[in-house]
């Protein structure tokens, strides 16, 4: 369903823009919309390619140790409404580049669903570090929690809002290649709606 919209889009988008009489104006307005549609099509193609793979292929058992906590501090650089955390290094085993993916896609779905101020944390115990996302938005709806990191999946308050749907099932997918979980936290009515990421040291 999910591809099936925009192609349906860009086929009749081509239709109308093909038949006899159409003003320039028209056409150009038919290409902004071919444009748009193709952009979409191509980042909902890298998604499922990049969560086809992460399922699939397993994940290098031989990976130097990585400070989770330096990388979430990079990347909240950049981003003036979240609060980045602080403390001693995180280790954790697992890449770099999954590693960035899976904060960058927490960071964007607060931004998205969710209010100012977003706070990351990042907490070390036992075997374990967590990477916790806060945002002050609403949150999910009530039993939504296990749903969200489906494909696809979103909450009705997401109708009409950008995004692919693919967000938190590859935060997940990249989770369970490397030997950790993603779970939404359940909070109370007023409370900062967050997801935790936890992975092996």
């Amino acid at each position: 369903h999910e591809l099936r919209t925009p192609l349906t889009r860009l086929r009749t988008t081509l239709e109308l823009a093909r038949r006899p009489g159409r003003a320039p104006s028209e056409l150009r307005a038919a290409l902004d919309d071919l444009a748009i549609d193709t952009e979409e099509l191509i980042t909902l193609a890298d998604g499922l390619l990049d969560l086809g793979s992460l399922e699939t292929d397993r994940a290098s058992s031989t990976v130097a140790p990585l400070d989770a906590r330096a990388v979430v501090r990079d990347l909240v650089a950049a981003r003036p409404v979240v609060t980045a955390p602080h403390g001693p290094p995180a280790w954790v085993a697992m890449g770099e580049p999954e590693l960035r993916r899976a904060v960058t896609n927490l960071l964007d779905n607060a931004e998205l669903h969710g209010l100012p101020p977003v706070v990351v944390e990042v907490e070390v115990g036992g075997s374990r570090v967590g990477i916790t996302v806060r945002d002050h938005g609403p949150g999910m709806p009530p039993g939504f929690g296990r749903l969200a990191f489906e494909p696809f999946t979103r909450a009705p308050a997401s109708a009409g809002r950008s995004g692919t749907g693919l967000g938190l099932a590859i935060v997940a997918a990249i989770a369970s290649r490397n030997g950790g979980e993603v779970a939404a936290l359940a909070v109370g009515v007023g409370s900062p709606f967050g997801v935790r990421l936890e992975l092996p040291r």
